[in-house]
């Protein structure tokens, strides 16, 4: 429970929340991400349908509705290095170069932001889920796993983009394999990424189903899921207060479209 508490509050701070008034719930922060049910015992229905299940190693991942969709990820408007205004795509990216007033000793010569492949949400369509691979991992507590988020949230400001109702996301997340890097960061939606959070939230209500190493289907919410490997089939397309896709739980959630 402490390193949930510590990776909320680590979120919080870098993203400047001021009011931390609506992430409480009876005493306990409701930004935790966290999974408290163990595997369950699928139903017979699903146990019928064993052939349609995957058992979530990394040749054999589950396919999943992921809840950042692809679409949401839109183009930003900042002032370049040359003081003009641009825009820039997720898909193309941009680079920024310090001026003398912004670098930090720390940064590098130049910021580079725009997705990788590896880090770019698959097209609809995709049943491979391309290169964009999730693996339920955890992350670290320490604050240093999101360092660079911070600077990144500083350096979009410091050239004018616009973060309000935004925050700087992992595209893939922390939790899911993803890095702390530029080419996996791009503003989304806060209330289409925070979707993930809470005891009713996305990794906590997502529940889907998977074949173990006994040739058993079983029912797990993928939050505590770790070390099963998932694939994207589709997204969230529910309202934005939605946290939880509509297949939860039913005889689709884990199974190919």
């Amino acid at each position: 429970m402490l390193d949930a508490v510590d990776r909320a509050v680590e979120w919080l701070r870098v993203n400047a929340v001021d009011d931390l008034s609506k992430y409480y719930k009876n005493g306990v922060t409701s930004v935790l991400g966290m999974a408290t049910t163990g595997p369950e015992k699928a139903s017979a229905a699903a146990r019928r349908k064993k052939a349609d299940y995957h058992t979530g190693r990394s040749d054999d991942r589950i396919p999943i509705v992921w809840y950042k969709p692809r679409a949401e990820y839109k183009s930003i408007s900042y002032v370049a290095n040359d003081g003009k205004r641009k825009r820039a795509t997720p898909f193309a990216g941009f680079v920024i170069t310090p001026t003398s007033t912004e670098k930090k000793p720390s940064d590098p010569t130049t910021f580079t932001f725009g997705l990788s492949a590896t880090n770019t949400p698959p097209m609809l369509g995709d049943t491979t889920g391309g290169t964009f691979r999730l693996e339920r991992t955890g992350s670290k507590s320490d604050g240093s796993i999101r360092k660079n988020q911070k600077r990144y949230n500083e350096v979009l400001k410091a050239r004018d983009v616009n973060l309000k109702g935004l925050d700087g996301d992992h595209v893939r997340d922390l939790g899911y394999g993803g890095e702390d890097a530029a080419n996996n960061y791009w503003p989304l939606d806060s209330e289409i990424n925070q979707r993930a959070w809470g005891f009713q939230g996305y990794n906590q209500g997502y529940k889907v189903h998977y074949v173990n190493s006994d040739g058993n289907v079983m029912l797990q919410a993928i939050g505590g899921m770790y070390g099963k490997h998932f694939r994207v089939k589709g997204y969230m397309n529910e309202s934005k207060s939605t946290k939880i896709p509509a297949e939860t739980e039913t005889t689709a959630a884990g199974a190919d479209d």
